[in-house]
């Protein structure tokens, strides 16, 4: 797969990353995410948009039915299809399988399926996926060529999630209703297998799953379906309680306890969903830096001690994440409570409270500050230092832009995107006036979301908390450490859920780890 531009670096960079046969890396992903990773030395803008809108204009593929199942073909057209822009092309082969055994190749079991039910269910899979397909010379004996073409006003539904309301009796006792114990047997099956991959030298950073290892934590697998479809389609934000930190721990210092601890987390995390880690990594450590978040520039709230108000994760238009995970390794000696409030049912609530122009400050777009991609500590030299320039900073400013809510024109599809901090600063740095009923709107909205609260609590060692982030806000206590203590620290997760979804609904089953 080649960046359609004329520079010939991209090209070969892009060629080079592509694995050949398809099936030990998630091709089209590996490829943006080396474009996002080595972006100033390939000379592209750094953004999200190019995962949400596609980057490419033009993909070639050969499939071979010898080697590559028709469950691999399909779950790379999907991987192809947001991949490429709107009105991209998609250009592929599939080759027929008595021709390709003579060559060598050992014989997939899909290779004495009849050609033309390979086709059949693969054509079938690129309607699904929304592409505009043409078939080409389809009775040759040698094979096909398809040309698919990604619509050229393509907007994903999906991105907007269905809203999730509480009932009355689930609201009367919220914590039941958030708490999911995972089972002895399945806390047991992830710690040994985390463990055991950790002793192998395996860490967050470097968990690549086999077969042979997901044969291994089938139960977790369970489990982690279970909690998807929690975040989804029923609660929207589970209280996941039963990792046993103690056992991570035996016979180990607290460093290699939490190297564990991570691991597993991440292992269990990958499960559920594609982990998004483009900007700060996979996991990204929330501990004290002793830097404020509302004083400082460029600087998240979570490596401060600062309260972090009412907030759903991501600052830019480009990127929005479907949910975020925490993991406690320490809580904190003081304070530092948890707090989630369900945002889309507080946004019906609105709908019926405040009158049409004050509303409308909530579902207009509005500047939010610039936060750059990495360890959220502020500072920056060279490029970043000179992209936040004063003149630089504030056009950058204008153009991230977006609402805080969002719906469909059923009502039925929700997503909320708030940070009041952002705002406010962002307004600042572009030099706008602050209005006075964007004010009065945020106020209603964060006293709405107070009332609205559904969890509010300390969470204890190994405990993990996930939460559907296009749908519930969160907030978090300030808090103090004590010198006599181990500091505080949590672990975040930033989780693609929805797209593992469709691919599930077109019958993929999707390699959950990038």
């Amino acid at each position: 797969i080649n960046h359609a531009g004329r520079n010939k670096k991209k090209e070969r960079y892009a060629a080079l990353s592509s694995n050949s046969n398809g099936t030990a890396n998630d091709d089209s992903w590996d490829i943006i995410d080396t474009l996002q990773q080595r972006s100033v030395e390939l000379g592209i803008l750094r953004g999200g948009r190019m995962l949400r809108e596609g980057c490419f204009d033009l993909a070639l593929a050969s499939f071979s039915s010898t080697s590559m199942s028709t469950q691999e073909m399909k779950r790379i057209c999907s991987q192809v299809f947001q991949a490429l822009k709107p009105n991209g092309q998609f250009v592929f082969t599939i080759n027929n399988a008595r021709d390709q055994g003579a060559c060598g190749a050992a014989l997939h079991k899909d290779a004495s399926a009849n050609m033309s039910d390979i086709v059949d269910s693969v054509l079938k899979h690129l309607s699904l996926c929304r592409f505009d397909t043409t078939v080409k010379n389809r009775l040759s004996s040698r094979g096909i060529i398809i040309e698919a073409v990604k619509p050229k006003e393509f907007i994903d539904c999906l991105r907007m999630p269905k809203k999730i309301i509480w009932s009355e009796s689930q609201l009367e006792d919220p914590s039941q209703v958030l708490t999911l114990s995972m089972p002895r047997d399945v806390a047991m099956e992830l710690e040994e297998y985390s463990i055991k991959m950790f002793d192998n030298g395996v860490t967050e950073e470097t968990y690549c799953p086999t077969d042979d290892g997901m044969e291994r934590i089938q139960k977790v697998s369970s489990f982690a379906t279970t909690l998807r479809r929690q975040l989804l389609h029923t609660t929207g934000a589970a209280h996941v309680v039963g990792l046993g930190m103690d056992r991570l721990g035996k016979d180990v210092d607290h460093k290699t306890a939490t190297a564990r601890a991570k691991l597993a987390y991440y292992i269990l995390s990958s499960l559920v969903g594609r982990v998004d880690g483009s900007a700060r990594g996979r996991l990204f450590d929330v501990q004290d830096h002793n830097i404020s978040g509302f004083h400082s520039d460029n600087v998240l709230f979570s490596v401060s001690r600062d309260e972090a108000p009412w907030h759903t994760d991501g600052a830019s238009a480009d990127k929005a994440y479907d949910a975020v995970g925490l993991l406690c390794i320490t809580p904190a000696a003081e304070g530092g409570s948890f707090r989630l409030s369900n945002a889309a049912a507080v946004l019906d609530r609105l709908k019926g409270r405040l009158p049409k122009f004050l509303l409308y400050e909530l579902f207009r777009p509005l500047p939010r500050d610039i936060l750059e991609n990495g360890k959220g500590l502020g500072g920056g030299v060279g490029l970043m230092k000179f992209s936040r320039s004063s003149e630089l900073l504030q056009r950058r400013i204008q153009h991230n832009a977006y609402p805080i809510f969002e719906c469909d024109n059923s009502g039925d599809r929700v997503r909320c995107r708030y940070m009041r901090h952002w705002i406010e600063t962002g307004h600042q740095k572009a030099n706008i006036t602050f209005p006075p009923l964007l004010k009065v709107a945020m106020d209603t909205l964060d006293s709405a979301l107070d009332h609205g609260t559904v969890f509010k609590g300390r969470m204890k060692s190994g405990s993990m908390l996930f939460c559907n982030n296009m749908l519930f806000a969160h907030a978090r206590d300030s808090f103090v450490n004590h010198s006599n203590s181990p500091p505080r620290h949590k672990v975040r997760v930033w989780i693609q859920l929805q797209e593992i979804e469709r691919d599930l609904k077109c019958g993929i089953s999707p390699h959950f780890s990038i």
